[in-house]
């Protein structure tokens, strides 16, 4: 993507991933809430989604092609996703479970009913669900199998704690944020290169 056409680009991709992953129903949840929540779980929610959306759409920025029309793209990651999200924390590995239930856990601390943190949660592994349906797509196999690779692998190299460095590194200017950057999509491409030879 040109960087003339950056801005569009990234806004045309979070329009995709929010529309696939139906986040403003999530929000919805959190914002018409009976009681209303507090605003500090309010906006612990929205951080989340915020967080998990963003994830989803430099995904989609450095994997999928500009040129096909967002409605097509919308349905081609909305049906490997229906059969992905609704298999819920209980098809995670372990350690990515307890990281599930820590962050509901989180957000009822603030005062978020378990039940919305819960589906606010759900949303944080956007990103890889999207990862995974394009692995098993292109491998020709078993979404669910896929998807209990992808997490070993991750647990195995201790992927989020590189991630969680990375994102503590200083980023002075645009060359230190560009560095980090290209750290990440290296590590994401490893991620996904490990993943399909195993």
């Amino acid at each position: 993507v040109c960087s003339s056409d950056l801005p569009a680009a990234v806004v045309r991709a979070w329009n995709i991933v929010a529309s696939v992953g139906d986040v403003s129903r999530t929000w919805q949840a959190v914002a018409e809430a009976d009681p209303p929540l507090p605003p500090a779980a309010e906006t612990a929610c929205a951080l989340q989604l915020e967080a998990a959306v963003e994830r989803a759409t430099l995904w989609f920025l450095q994997t999928q092609p500009a040129e096909v029309p967002s409605t097509e793209m919308i349905k081609a990651l909305a049906a490997p996703l229906g059969d992905l999200l609704p298999r819920g924390p209980e098809a995670l590995p372990a350690p990515a479970q307890a990281r599930f239930h820590a962050g509901v856990e989180a957000l009822a601390a603030e005062g978020a009913p378990r039940e919305i943190a819960a589906r606010v949660m759900a949303l944080d592994n956007l990103a890889d669900l999207f990862e995974i349906a394009e692995i098993a797509a292109g491998l020709e196999v078993d979404r669910a199998e896929v998807a209990d690779c992808f997490y070993r692998v991750s647990d195995l190299v201790e992927l989020d704690w590189i991630r969680d460095a990375l994102e503590q590194l200083p980023a002075e200017d645009r060359w230190d944020r560009g560095a980090a950057e290209e750290l990440r999509r290296a590590l994401a491409t490893a991620h996904r290169q490990v993943t399909m030879e195993v």
